[in-house]
């Protein structure tokens, strides 16, 4: 459980970071919080829905793990602009520079920064 001395503002702010990636992998991704989990670098399902919550302070592997989803968020939201639909398309399509697998499994196995780049490949038109 969670003591009670306040967070500091440092503390605070992972805590938040790490909620809006669980909340975005779960809501935009469709991620489980056992997926959710792995992505963040092996957290548990019950810690995820703690850090969801905001009741646990995360670890900094995860810290950063979550950094690295919201700059994938950021790098989707610039390559696909209002395009959904074929947001969701490309991120279930095998990938030849991911290994033939989809960004989405990337994303499982602790692989967000290769997706990110591949998505900046993308962007600037190295790949379509």
């Amino acid at each position: 459980m969670e003591q009670d001395t306040p967070y500091s503002p440092r503390e605070r702010a992972a805590v938040n970071q790490v909620r809006e990636a669980v909340v975005w992998a779960s809501e935009t991704l469709e991620f489980s919080h056992q997926e959710v989990g792995q992505a963040l670098g092996g957290a548990s399902p019950r810690t995820v829905a703690r850090w969801r919550g905001g009741e646990q302070r995360p670890h900094p592997p995860a810290v950063v793990a979550a950094e690295t989803l919201l700059g994938l968020s950021q790098a989707l939201d610039a390559v696909f602009p209002d395009d959904p639909d074929r947001m969701h398309a490309w991120l279930h399509e095998p990938v030849p520079g991911l290994g033939h697998r989809t960004p989405l499994r990337a994303i499982v196995e602790g692989e967000a920064r290769d997706v990110l780049t591949l998505l900046a490949n993308v962007d600037a038109g190295a790949f379509t």
